[in-house]
């Protein structure tokens, strides 16, 4: 592996920049940069970055203090007087703090985030990538995450929608299809 994949921490990993939304919806990810890179590095050269520049009129990207303040994103003051300032960075941090249930739940839903995938980092950003479509997907089908879910239950599932005929595979391949586009790469 690359050096370039190094990371501070002193292990090989990627770097991956996650956005979401207040529903733990992933809107954003972007997993093609080695775990050398730092986070605003990530931002500053992201195609998100620059969608959401041009489009967000009355809300904010709350990022942590490692990003630079612009119009459209709100970073915690550094070194904050007790007060006004204070008060707005421990709302910011309640606030922001989805983006870290975000990731624990993707990460508890898809247990392979969890470790270090052994394969080649384009093959690594794919995998990332399909598995917060299908986290999207889970979220807006309100699914739970259940240690209980068995393979069984998923030849079931298929078993019981090709006797009953159910014709949503259409809605759920194009319900797919969107969410792997909003993740290009």
């Amino acid at each position: 592996m690359p050096l370039f994949f190094f990371n501070r921490k002193g292990y090989y990993s990627m770097n991956a920049m996650v956005v979401c939304n207040y529903n733990m919806e992933i809107i954003a990810i972007d997993a093609t940069h080695p775990g050398s890179c730092h986070d605003s590095f990530i931002w500053n050269h992201s195609s998100a970055r620059e969608y959401l520049s041009r489009t967000i009129n009355e809300y904010y990207v709350l990022a942590d203090s490692g990003y630079a303040q612009e119009s459209f994103v709100l970073t915690p003051y550094r070194s904050a007087e007790i007060g006004t300032q204070h008060r707005f960075n421990l709302r910011h941090a309640a606030a922001r703090n989805i983006i870290e249930r975000t990731i624990g739940v993707l990460k508890s839903r898809f247990r392979c985030l969890q470790r270090c995938l052994n394969y080649q980092p384009i093959f690594c950003c794919q995998i990332i990538n399909v598995c917060c479509a299908l986290h999207n997907i889970c979220r807006r089908r309100n699914l739970s995450i259940s240690e209980d879910f068995q393979l069984e239950d998923i030849e079931q599932a298929i078993n019981d929608n090709d006797i009953e005929g159910n014709d949503d595979g259409p809605s759920v391949r194009d319900e797919i299809a969107v969410s792997l586009s909003i993740f290009s790469y």
